[in-house]
């Protein structure tokens, strides 16, 4: 699995500011989609791609989806510190098997480039169970199909 710095970096952005009460929000580029903040990333002042946040208590997701239009999707806690590097995780989505997940660890954040067919049960999903080195957690997805619609269809550069 190879994901890149730049979206490496760009997933732990939203995380560094957890502690500072929505500062990752500051601005009204951000549109709600249900519970996901879903923004405008911008590099080098110029818009570069978007990407969603779901805030829960013990774990954040956030999702992107990278230059060949596969879902990336992440976990963060501000506490954790990942030792970098590749690891495997499992993910099962509603009462699904667990699939086995490669990620790689980075900051307080683990991201993942999801398969098809784990993209596609997690569209269709409600609850993931998320086995990553600092724990198992089960989170609630409700309303990831849209916000991976909106990141997909926000306004990019042409």
């Amino acid at each position: 699995m190879s994901i890149s710095a730049r979206w490496a970096a760009l997933a732990v952005l939203p995380l560094l500011t957890l502690g500072a009460a929505g500062a990752a929000f500051a601005d009204n580029t951000v549109t709600m989609v249900g519970r996901w903040a879903v923004w405008p990333v911008v590099t080098e002042g110029a818009q570069t791609s978007c990407m969603a946040r779901l805030p829960n208590p013990n774990v954040d997701l956030i999702l992107m989806i990278n230059e060949n239009d596969k879902l990336v999707l992440t976990a963060g806690h501000p506490g954790w510190e990942a030792s970098g590097g590749q690891v495997q995780t499992t993910l099962a989505i509603d009462s699904g098997a667990p699939a086995q997940v490669a990620a790689f660890g980075i900051g307080p954040t683990y991201m993942a480039l999801m398969p098809d067919a784990v993209t596609a049960a997690l569209r269709q999903g409600h609850t993931i169970k998320w086995s990553l080195p600092p724990g198992t957690y089960r989170l609630s997805i409700d309303g990831l199909a849209a916000a991976m619609d909106q990141v997909r269809t926000c306004e990019k550069p042409h």
